[in-house]
């Protein structure tokens, strides 16, 4: 799908936006591009780890009080970054993956803050 045929303008990183999978922060990935629908990250993670399932997210800016909690969400797809092909690395090994998700707000208020969040992440992209 072309850039054009998206409904909403995805916008690209700024710094210091990260998105958290699940609870507790135990995985936090990057932001590389986000708009009001979904959003695409990489993370860290071992070779032969689950893929992450979704479910919910937190979504944040550090050095900011932006933070969404929990923002439910749908994997779109998971992958791991092509550096070396599996049979070379071995288990245990740390990979970056690129993960894609969408959005599926439960509530108002999850879509207000995502509002609120993209408002403040333009801001903070162009400083």
């Amino acid at each position: 799908m072309g850039p054009d045929q998206r409904a909403h303008e995805r916008y690209r990183p700024c710094r210091n936006a990260f998105i958290s999978l699940g609870s507790g922060f135990t995985c936090v990935g990057s932001i590389l591009d986000i708009s009001m629908r979904g959003a695409a990250f990489e993370y860290l993670d071992y070779k032969d780890a689950q893929a992450f399932r979704g479910g919910s997210v937190d979504i944040f800016i550090c050095g900011t009080y932006m933070h969404i909690v929990n923002m439910p969400c749908l994997i779109v797809y998971e992958q791991p970054l092509p550096a070396y092909s599996d049979d070379e690395l071995p288990d245990g090994t740390m990979v970056r993956k690129r993960c894609g998700i969408e959005f599926r707000p439960a509530t108002v208020q999850h879509r207000e803050q995502l509002e609120v969040f993209l408002r403040q992440y333009k801001q903070d992209r162009s400083a």
